[in-house]
């Protein structure tokens, strides 16, 4: 494979890069799982060798195993064309497998802390130690890289930014964090398709409400996309479950991906991995004609329904702090689910209804005024009129 084209380039690189990550998460999902279970199996259930257990360590290998294959295609499609070669292994390639193996460390000296405190308590089996160090380490380097990876990602193939102007949302965002880590949110993009970019630009001079000042780029053809092109007017919040279509360039804008959501995936990549291809290009040419009578006028705030919002929110965390709560008594209460169904319903749901009120409640409250702050003009115009 040789390139010649700086853009052809690039654009080889950008794909070979988004695949090496989606590699790289299967990797460790599978190490971290095959690992836990083997680890469960073997020194903390009585009799080792169950039989559900045994199964799920075959899936995480194969997964494992899987993975690693890809990744060693995919290294060999880089080393086969120069160009790719140095792109992909300069400076800053090595300062970030270097912190890779950085994080490996501080995880074992972690580990061993932890050890050495429960060994004050409880003895414990030296083997054990060494496997569950190792297990640890080895998930914290692979966790590393897929991180270092992702800035990479961002860094080799970014769009000029005005950062006077503009102020840079990314994964390090707390709300964009939150969006990574909440299981709800996992729920909501699995099912309703409801996604956030990678990367999200907050006009900092405007006079408007966060919400209508926030533009999403297209890394591809780098158009500066209102926040309104993906609203409920234009009915298109939802289905979005390869990214943000580009009515521009017709490409997908990256998006960000729920803990939850990348779970649910590795598990089930067996049962659709055959179809990907095709399912994908289906939705593309769906999003191609949702996409055709967008309106991005209006104000975008003022037509929000918070309450609305707040009901779905806490009716959402309602439904699933039940649908826990029944789980945690059938697999922990000895399947006494019969006998503690009469108490459950009488304490644990009306609880529950509180919470969840008072969350749905919060929730739309502190997101209307997050989303309502206005920019830094707005702000100096103020002081101005109060002087």
């Amino acid at each position: 494979m040789k390139v010649t084209n700086m853009r052809v380039l690039q654009e080889i690189a950008e794909s070979l890069e988004n695949k090496r990550l989606i590699a790289l998460r299967l990797n460790l999902f599978g190490f971290a799982m095959g690992g836990l279970f083997r680890i469960i199996d073997t020194w903390f259930l009585p009799v080792s060798g169950n039989s559900v257990l045994l199964v799920l360590q075959l899936v995480g290998a194969g997964l494992w195993l899987i993975s690693l294959i890809q990744l060693l295609l995919i290294r060999s499609k880089i080393n086969k064309d120069e160009k790719l070669k140095r792109l992909f292994n300069d400076e800053l390639s090595a300062q970030n497998r270097l912190k890779t193996w950085k994080v490996g460390f501080v995880a074992v000296m972690v580990v061993q802390v932890v050890l050495i405190l429960v060994s004050l308590f409880n003895n414990y089996n030296a083997l054990m130690a060494v496997e569950i160090t190792v297990y640890v380490a080895l998930c914290a380097v692979l966790g590393a890289s897929i991180v270092q990876e992702e800035l990479l990602s961002i860094t080799l193939f970014r769009m000029e930014i005005d950062k006077e102007k503009y102020e840079v949302w990314n994964w390090r965002t707390f709300s964009f964090f939150h969006w990574i880590i909440n299981p709800g949110v996992g729920i909501v993009e699995l099912i309703f398709g409801q996604r956030v970019p990678k990367v999200m630009l907050i006009d900092r001079m405007s006079e408007k409400p966060l919400m209508e000042r926030t533009y999403i780029p297209c890394p591809h053809c780098e158009t500066m996309h209102n926040n309104a092109m993906w609203s409920h007017k234009n009915k298109n919040v939802y289905r979005n479950w390869y990214g943000l279509y580009c009515p521009s360039c017709g490409e997908i804008i990256p998006c960000l991906s729920n803990v939850l959501t990348r779970i649910v995936r590795a598990v089930t990549y067996p049962l659709w991995f055959w179809r990907k291809d095709f399912l994908k290009e289906k939705w593309i040419e769906k999003q191609r004609l949702r996409s055709q009578d967008i309106d991005t006028a209006g104000t975008l705030y003022k037509e929000v329904n918070w309450t609305r919002m707040g009901l779905i929110f806490g009716t959402s965390m309602f439904a699933m702090m039940i649908l826990f709560g029944l789980g945690f008594l059938h697999f922990f209460d000895n399947g006494k689910l019969k006998e503690l169904l009469p108490t459950y319903t009488t304490w644990y749901i009306t609880v529950n209804l509180i919470v969840s009120s008072l969350s749905g409640w919060a929730f739309a409250f502190l997101l209307k005024l997050i989303l309502g702050m206005r920019g830094r003009r707005a702000k100096s115009d103020s002081q101005n009129q109060t002087a």
